[in-house]
């Protein structure tokens, strides 16, 4: 329900504002723009309309992962597009991104918004880039709380609520599930949850070779230390087994 005071003024054109019962959005009457209305004002609402769709989405991710040495078979299992809400606060030259509802997203509070690419909010651009549905998140966190949050003041910032579509790509790695956000705009990632890398992959497995073979090096002195050369021959080649199985593991989940 919308409470901001009855003297609210289109922070567009300036002129006054009537809130509407039961509705936190309306269009100015006299310039048309979309606006927000808070307990703490009325601020312009925006739309920041979509560029990569779920399949480019996709590439983005295998190149990101790829860059952090996760490296393996990803299999896309499924995708959503949806325009999540954040608050741009202007304040002191500074300008502070507040992510305007729960966000699960490592590192959405850095988000560059493309200066712009911002729209005049409406549910008919709210849609992927080739026209198809998407799902509009609604802003929960409060206007005062994000100032706050932004160290600002009503009187001395400017601040916006934008939506930014965002491609929700759930996959698959090495049949283990994960999950990530791509910027639909600009390709940025945001995962939710990531893979380990190849490398601390490789550091695992070759830490159990190791331990393997020094159980089986235990074992081949405990029955032969009648026989010194003996042992020291099956140590070479349990050694040299061991060293040729890792090269062939590494080379696996580098490839």
């Amino acid at each position: 329900m919308a409470t901001a005071s009855l003297h609210s003024k289109c922070p567009q054109c300036g002129a006054p504002i009537d809130p509407v019962e039961e509705t936190d959005f309306l269009s100015c009457p006299f310039c048309g723009t979309r606006i927000f209305l808070d307990a703490a004002g009325a601020v312009l609402h925006l739309l920041v309309e979509p560029r990569i769709d779920a399949a480019k989405a996709a590439q983005e991710l295998a190149r990101w992962l790829k860059n952090r040495e996760i490296v393996g078979p990803i299999v896309p299992v499924a995708s959503e597009t949806v325009f999540f809400p954040l608050w741009e606060v202007t304040a002191r030259g500074a300008v502070k991104i507040i992510p305007g509802s729960g966000a699960i997203f490592d590192g959405l509070n850095r988000i560059q918004i493309p200066p712009g690419d911002e729209k005049i909010f409406s549910a008919e651009r709210a849609k992927g880039p080739h026209g198809e549905p998407a799902r509009i998140l609604e802003a929960t966190v409060p206007l005062e709380a994000a100032l706050a949050r932004a160290g600002a003041a009503s009187t001395d910032a400017n601040t916006r609520l934008v939506h930014v579509p965002l491609v929700i790509l759930s996959y698959t790695f090495f049949g283990t599930p994960y999950r990530a956000a791509v910027d639909a705009s600009s390709g940025q990632i945001y995962p939710i949850t990531v893979p380990r890398s190849a490398e601390s992959r490789i550091d695992v497995a070759f830490a159990g070779l190791l331990a393997s073979g020094l159980v089986l090096n235990l074992v081949a002195l405990l029955f032969t230390r009648a026989a010194p050369l003996l042992s020291l021959a099956i140590l070479g080649v349990v050694s040299w087994g061991l060293y040729a199985v890792g090269m062939k593991l590494a080379g696996w989940m580098e490839s």
